[in-house]
């Protein structure tokens, strides 16, 4: 009897101990895939803060109401900058007091004439002179997607007279691209999120990136973004598998931005995430 409580003792403190241990395991794994995100996260805060900046300074050396040779010369050069700066630009465009699209550098001319007065952040910039970088757009004319950093022209007297703009391409960018570069296993991939719960930017070997495709918790995801809040957590997505809907538990680690309202989201399944644990 002494000999199976003294066993019983032992196995019951090792298993104790072992439990704790593997606890303590699961949550370093947590941990790293946040500090990732955050890490990630962080780096396209720079990126687009830079870029952003660049647009600032070219806005500032416009004056009140600049020629189109003005506008081309100014903007020729931001475009490289904002290149080298791991922006991808697809046009620059002038926006005037009211709104409306005067000039475009370097394709879409289309779009001359166009009103952005009620896009949100053209509409707030114009109003409040504050430089922004917008969640994604959709064009009043041609109904495509597009993600706006937008500067305010100033006079002299400091009023408003126009909003320069450049239209990101994000799939070119850098923050597009960067994540590629991270491996999460067979089942891991990244996401870009907007403030409204829309999916910027997808990696590999998530689905096929949708038009306007919402994340799968928008309304979580935007209520993180809103509260500056990071997080790692466990979730249900559906997933498809030879032709079948199968519910799949993952892992998540998400970082908002401080720059720009949006989340970098790093997704896994949990088995693979935390196989090794399970396998201890």
């Amino acid at each position: 009897l002494f000999v199976l409580v003294g066993l019983a003792v032992a196995l019951g403190l090792f298993s104790l101990l072992g439990i704790q241990s593997l606890n303590e395991s699961t949550q370093r794994i947590l941990d790293q895939r946040l500090t990732v995100a955050r890490i990630l996260a962080n780096d396209i805060d720079e990126t687009m803060k830079h870029g952003l900046a660049h647009l600032q300074s070219a806005a500032s050396k416009l004056p009140d109401i600049p020629s189109y040779e003005q506008f081309v010369s100014s903007v020729r050069l931001l475009r490289e900058v904002l290149t080298d700066t791991g922006l991808s630009i697809q046009n620059i465009v002038l926006i005037d007091d009211s709104g409306a699209v005067k000039y475009v550098y370097q394709t879409n001319q289309y779009l001359i004439g166009a009103d952005w007065s009620q896009l949100p952040e053209v509409k707030r910039t114009l109003e409040t002179g504050q430089p922004a970088l917008s969640n994604q757009l959709t064009e009043p004319q041609t109904s495509e997607q597009m993600i706006l950093a937008i500067a305010p022209i100033l006079s002299t007297n400091g009023q408003i007279s126009g909003l320069l703009a450049a239209l990101i391409d994000i799939k070119e960018s850098t923050m597009g691209t960067v994540s590629q570069t991270i491996q999460a296993g067979n089942t891991g991939y990244i996401e870009i999120v907007d403030g409204n719960g829309l999916v910027i930017a997808r990696t590999e070997p998530g689905v096929p990136l949708k038009l306007l495709e919402k994340s799968d918790h928008p309304g979580k995801f935007s209520d993180l973004i809103k509260e500056d809040k990071a997080v790692v957590r466990t979730c249900h997505r559906c997933h498809e598998v030879n032709q079948e809907i199968q519910r799949r538990r993952d892992i998540i680690a998400f970082a908002p931005l401080s720059s720009v309202p949006w989340g970098f989201a790093i997704r896994q399944s949990e088995d693979e995430a935390l196989a090794p644990t399970r396998q201890l």
